[in-house]
């Protein structure tokens, strides 16, 4: 008879009008031009000047594709005259904007061939929009509203409260979406706004699809941690280092943390999940998660705490030591004992855990621990 026994000995271990531009069809069909002028007429030199596309927006923590659209920035002249080549074609916002309290924009339709002179963009005091966003399930502090088009957005309050201002006089869409999972959009168009006024109660409701878990990393210092690798693993999950046909078993993900700490992933299935996140040996953070369908998972802040780590023995009567393998299920840790079935696995995070011990000779030849609890 073969047998094992495993014994444990865990240690602690806006403004301004819109002016209707002119279309020259003499010229060269690539160029959106005009001048910029003050309230009173005179004209705007060293005026920050921008071309964007009518989708252009900023999402500020997306590290990989931060800004969509595309965008183009002059400067005018002494006779506040600026001018962009523009091979595109489609709709675009063209904004002036010398600070924030004073704007101008305009929307143009720029077809093939055809310049633009959008002659004199008057500056006036721009104004702002304030209004609530609401959400069943995504976490209002982890979601975006933009306003396609420029480049303003903002992160509404845990309530879900939200204000943007130095808008130019016009009309807008917004856009609002959860940090969890960007098909989670919902748009509003038409939102007017008024020269030197607060356009008011403006809501939006955001849908979510029920398939992400999400949450943001911190240290035991209260500091966001960006780059910081992140895995949901189901309970059965293990590495087995020396079976090159199935090295892993059970579901795996990983992804990394944004330069806010931020982490989400999409997540179809359901069922039980450990999620960990290991900045490095000495600290991390794991939590255990029960899915459910069309819920979304919002694990808010965790923050990472001193690693710790598990050491025993192996023990067997007929099987050499130094070939069995001994796993941390749902994690990715493993180890093989030295020849007299000493083992230490290092770097664990707090929480319980259950170990799995088997012969590399014969997998069937396996036995699996109580309950092992692991301290900081």
């Amino acid at each position: 008879m073969r047998y094992f026994l495993i014994l444990l000995l865990p240690l602690l271990i806006s403004c301004g009008a819109k002016v209707a531009g002119t279309v020259s069809e003499t010229s060269t069909g690539t160029s959106v031009s005009g001048v910029i002028q003050d309230k009173d007429g005179e004209t705007m030199p060293n005026t920050n000047v921008f071309l964007r596309s009518s989708d252009y927006s900023v999402n500020p923590l997306d590290t990989t594709n931060r800004v969509n659209g595309f965008a183009d920035t002059a400067t005018t002249d002494t006779d506040g005259f600026f001018n962009f080549e523009l091979l595109d074609t489609g709709t675009f916002t063209v904004e002036a904007s010398p600070d924030s309290s004073r704007a101008a924009i305009t929307h143009i339709d720029k077809q093939t061939d055809l310049d633009i002179d959008l002659q004199a963009l008057v500056l006036a005091p721009t104004g702002s929009i304030s209004g609530q966003l609401q959400s069943k399930y995504a976490k209002l502090g982890n979601t975006v509203i933009q306003v396609p088009g420029t480049d303003r957005y903002i992160i509404p309050d845990s309530s879900g409260s939200f204000a943007i201002s130095g808008l130019a006089k016009g009309n807008y869409s917004l856009r609002a979406f959860s940090l969890a999972s960007i098909q989670d959009t919902t748009y509003l168009d038409e939102v007017s706004v008024t020269s030197g006024q607060t356009t008011t109660d403006i809501d939006l409701k955001l849908q979510v699809t029920g398939n992400s878990v999400s949450g943001i990393i911190k240290n035991n210092n209260g500091l966001l941690m960006p780059n910081v690798q992140v895995f949901l693993h189901s309970p059965d999950y293990s590495v087995n280092p020396l079976d090159t046909v199935n090295r892993i078993t059970g579901f795996a993900d990983t992804t990394l943390t944004n330069t806010a700490g931020f982490f989400n992933f999409e997540l179809l299935d359901t069922g039980t999940f450990n999620l960990e996140a290991i900045p490095d040996s000495s600290q991390a953070i794991r939590v255990i998660i029960k899915k459910g369908t069309n819920i979304d998972i919002d694990l808010q802040t965790l923050a990472t705490v001193p690693t710790g780590s598990i050491s025993g023995k192996v023990q067997s009567k007929y099987v050499k030591l130094g070939n069995t393998i001994i796993q941390v299920m749902g994690t990715g840790k493993h180890i093989i004992p030295d020849s007299l079935g000493s083992y230490v696995i290092s770097g664990v995070a707090q929480g319980t855990y259950q170990l799995r011990a088997f012969s590399l000779e014969a997998m069937h030849d396996t036995v699996y621990s109580r309950e092992v609890s692991v301290t900081s």
